[in-house]
């Protein structure tokens, strides 16, 4: 028999392992599969579907926890001659007792099994003790809700797959299953182990069954003794043990069977039955081979006191908060900064039957010393819950992904480790972002970040953009501009919040009233959900404004603004020296209309010292009057890395006696789609 079990001499300390999928994960963690084919070729044969751990199978579709059938996953078919092909299980019925609980009937049925054992199946029922033939048998629940049951089929069982169910005999009449694989017989490694090695006694009777498999290498057909005297004294009431061979045969009121043949892979196996009053406690098992070589292996088998034995279960969940915001805990993404501290809470919460101490709390983004909180090593009673605490420093931007993980252990099961959901914080250098532009009023010029000139009497227009960087909408406030002339505040987002990616304006304007230099500065505050509001300020934009007059035109005029936008039509006193100037008939040639491919721009040369190019408010190229061909400033664009629609080409021309603008709109069009005509 290859089943390896927490008995086999590669495991130490005794482990409660009740369940098919426990003592399966179990085997796989100690890398039994190599020398526990019993269970391992199980599962590698077809699947076995046993009830999810901590969430029985209801025919009834209950979404109610009640009960739990756990059986071996599989067992190799051993023995030979009249013996030849059989097979033993121990299936345990776990309910909870505040629903299921004294007197309950439940009946347990192996209709599969009793098919492929050609109808040789015997059930062993420990409180009161009594054997019955069948497809299955009835058994009471004891007060704690479990009940307890032996079988064995054959000789001559069939490989194959059997369902095992339990059957509530009274409302809500719920059906639970577990799954039990006859194996055809294979070589084994040798020991001896006990299946369950733990198992609760019966409430009622202190009664407990389990299976003793001896394997010994080169011990085909050899006789071994299998006992336990410790396990003999420890059932107190006569007849203390019934070892029940794998012919059926029933050797009771002695600490010890002899002679029990081994099948031709060195395999046997015995049904050990506590008959009653077994004190709790560990419990030395050996098995002998009674010819040369005479190898002993030893294992335990351990008995705990009356104690409900649902499914060890619990939850957890992880929190987090960023620290100040004063927002709670949530498990919804939040957008931090570098330098800000992500506060967690890790809530574990016992929603199994058994109480559970915990161990192995882990979480990655937890800064050394930080952790905190849990319930130590006082068990965590059932319903109950405890919170791990710790803090993490963001350092970095990034977007973070964590999660907490933690191990709960009932008395005498399987370690079970779960992993909390994940939580997310994108970490940016900002929030979000806040760009100042500005230009002279009345220019055609584009908005830029770049310095300017300006002169006493012309009005400075801004622009600042808030572009919100984050995962999380934030809410604007506190907008502030020292240049921005009372009552000429405009746009922004007012309450409504700023989505992820979306971008609002603010405008102002300033009026130039004495010459020096402007260097100017936007705050906005950006508050996102859970966090704290976040004050950022702009770019600065410098404007210098001369203290001289601006250039006299050649008839002694003066151009009083000089600007962008002014079209050398300057106004008021002196303009006629503009409108003198050899540029005044500036023109813009060929930045209109629909543009698809590469198209050419022109400027006529005639008095210009230098020209530049922009579009939309972005600077292309400046030309002087020596770059100038056939008398005429020319640049080609090609639209097709611009978004479809409207776009701007502005000039800026010097001549010797203005600073002349002029600007045109073109449309990137989208090519034409020609749809063929309907021929029929």
């Amino acid at each position: 028999m290859r089943n390896r079990t927490p008995d086999s001499p590669s495991f130490r300390g005794p482990l409660r392992v009740r369940g098919a999928r426990a003592r399966l994960a179990l085997l796989l963690a100690l890398g039994a599969c190599a020398g526990a084919a019993a269970l391992c070729g199980a599962a590698q044969a077809r699947p076995v579907r046993p009830p999810a751990r901590g969430a029985p199978v209801a025919a009834s579709q209950s979404a109610s926890r009640t009960c739990v059938i756990h059986s071996l996953p599989a067992f190799v078919a051993q023995g030979e001659f009249s013996t030849t092909a059989t097979v033993a299980d121990v299936v345990e019925v776990e309910c909870n007792p505040t629903l299921y609980g004294t007197g309950s009937k439940i009946k347990i049925t192996a209709s599969q099994l009793f098919s492929l054992c050609r109808g040789n199946l015997t059930w062993y029922v420990p409180n009161p003790y009594r054997t019955e033939s069948g497809r299955g048998v009835s058994v009471e629940l004891d007060a704690d809700g479990n009940a307890t049951v032996a079988l064995r089929g054959g000789p001559l069982c069939s490989a194959g797959e059997s369902l095992i169910t339990a059957h509530m005999e009274e409302e809500p009449f719920e059906s639970f299953t577990a799954s039990f694989t006859v194996l055809p017989p294979v070589p084994t490694v040798p020991g001896v182990y006990t299946m369950p090695s733990v198992q609760v006694e019966d409430a009622g009777s202190s009664g407990v069954a389990t299976i003793v498999q001896a394997e010994f290498g080169g011990g085909s057909e050899k006789p071994v003794r299998i006992g336990s005297e410790e396990l003999y004294h420890r059932c107190r009431v006569a007849p203390h043990l019934h070892w029940i061979l794998m012919d059926g045969t029933n050797v009771e009121d002695v600490p010890e069977v002899n002679a029990v043949q081994l099948d031709n892979d060195g395999n046997a196996f015995v049904i050990a039955i506590g008959d009653a009053s077994c004190a709790p406690g560990r419990s030395l098992v050996e098995a002998d081979l009674e010819t040369k070589p005479f190898t002993t292996y030893t294992t335990e088998f351990e008995i705990l006191p009356p104690q409900p034995t649902g499914e060890p279960a619990f939850t957890i969940e992880k929190l987090q908060e960023i620290a100040g915001s004063g927002s709670g805990f949530t498990k919804s993404p939040l957008t931090g900064v570098i330098g800000q501290t992500v506060e967690y809470e890790i809530v574990v919460r016992n929603t199994g039957v058994p109480a559970l101490t915990l161990s192995n709390f882990t979480d990655q983004h937890c800064d050394p010393g930080t952790i905190a909180g849990g319930p130590g090593e006082a068990p965590l009673a059932p319903g109950e819950a405890t919170t791990y605490t710790c803090t993490h420093l963001l350092t970095s931007a990034g977007i973070y992904t964590n999660e907490a993980t933690v191990t709960g252990t009932a008395p005498g099961e399987a370690p079970l480790t779960q992993t909390s959901n994940q939580v997310v914080v994108e970490v940016t250098t900002s929030l979000f972002t806040i760009e100042k532009l500005q230009r002279i009023a009345e220019s055609e010029a584009g908005y830029t970040t770049a310095p300017l000139t300006g002169a006493i009497g012309q009005t400075i227009e801004y622009e600042i953009v808030v572009k919100n960087t984050g995962l999380a909408a934030l809410t604007l406030s506190n907008f502030t501009d020292p240049l921005c002339d009372p009552g000429t505040i405009g746009g922004g987002r007012g309450e409504v919040p700023l989505a992820p990616g979306e971008a609002t304006t603010y405008t102002c304007t300033h009026l130039i009233t004495s010459a020096g230099t402007y260097i100017n500065v936007a705050t906005v505050t950006g508050t996102a959900p859970g966090q704290a509001p976040r004050p950022l300020a702009s770019n600065a934009v410098i404007v210098e404004v001369p203290a001289a007059k601006r250039p006299l035109a050649p008839s002694g005029g003066s151009s009083p603004s000089g600007s962008a936008g002014s079209g050398g039509a300057g106004g008021g006193g002196g303009g006629g020296g503009v409108l003198n100037c050899k540029a005044k008939s500036l023109a813009l040639h060929g930045a209109s209309g629909p543009k698809r491919g590469t198209f050419t721009v022109q400027v006529p040369a005639t008095g210009i010292k230098r020209i530049t190019f922009y579009l939309d408010g972005r600077k292309l190229r400046t030309l002087t009057a020596a770059q100038a061909r056939g008398g005429k400033f020319t640049i080609k664009l090609n639209p097709s890395s611009l978004s479809f629609g409207p776009h701007k080409v502005s000039i800026r021309a010097l001549t010797s006696c203005a600073s002349v603008a002029r600007s045109g709109v073109f449309v990137h069009a989208r090519a034409t789609r020609v749809v063929p005509p309907f021929t029929g």
